[in-house]
């Protein structure tokens, strides 16, 4: 069946993440906390916070704590809790601000090539998406204005608005409803095996593994490691 709608993943398809920006950005956004912290009457240390901030990331990575979405505030309240500091709301709200400030101060981009990409996309009229598993939305949301492609998407789900991550059904069944569309009719791309192609494919949906590095795949994953590529699938459909 002629493929519909196309949904993209965010982080490291869309954007690619540069290990190098976002080690400075983490390293800045600890000696801001601590700054932060610091003028609240606590004393900790640039290595504590950044060790802290660090630990929660993971566990909330690998598995949200109390099977709780992951949003930053969660993750803020967390930081708070391991740092045995009682949570207030305005304190929570403070340090979530710094938390989006400091991704966006990164200088994050949007692949040049997929822009192009994306605009030929919707010339032929596909209806476009994202899902994106994020414990944040506003500065994915920002990054996508400042490039200048924002209107190009028709819905975008960020697992932090949804209650619900790649790759559980739930997620893509949103874009299939909201598309009125078939299952078979959605496409969705991304560079995680476990949660771009395993989710889409449960729902009978097809799904292309973002693979630019040219890692070895299964040989049932299709994959692609430029965006070229994706418009010569789309041709053979």
């Amino acid at each position: 069946m002629k493929i519909k709608a196309i949904t993209f993943d965010y982080w490291d398809t869309l954007v690619p993440i540069d290990e190098e920006k976002i080690k400075k950005m983490r390293e800045e956004r600890a000696k801001e906390v601590v700054r932060f912290l610091k003028e609240k009457g606590y004393d900790f240390s640039y290595e504590e916070v950044k060790e802290i901030s660090s630990k929660v990331w993971e566990l909330y990575r690998v598995n949200p704590i109390n099977n709780k979405e992951v949003t930053l505030n969660i993750m803020v309240e967390e930081i708070l809790k391991n740092l045995k500091i009682r949570k207030r709301k305005k304190m929570v709200e403070s340090l979530v601000k710094i938390y989006e400030e400091y991704l966006y101060k990164a200088g994050l981009s949007v692949d040049k090539e997929v822009i192009e990409v994306i605009k030929i996309l919707k010339e032929k009229g596909f209806k476009l998406g994202i899902v994106s598993n994020t414990p944040g939305g506003n500065v994915e949301k920002k990054i996508l204005e400042d490039t200048g492609i924002s209107s190009f998407f028709d819905i975008m789900l960020f697992s932090s608005f949804e209650g619900v991550r790649k790759p559980h059904p739930e997620i893509f069944m949103k874009v299939i409803n909201f598309f009125k569309i078939r299952p078979e009719e959605l496409l969705h791309i991304g560079d995680t095996p476990e949660l771009d192609i395993e989710g889409p494919l449960k729902i009978g949906a097809k799904a292309i593994l973002w693979n630019p590095k040219g890692k070895e795949v299964k040989e049932d994953i299709i994959s692609i490691n430029n965006w070229k590529e994706l418009i010569n699938f789309i041709k053979c459909q």
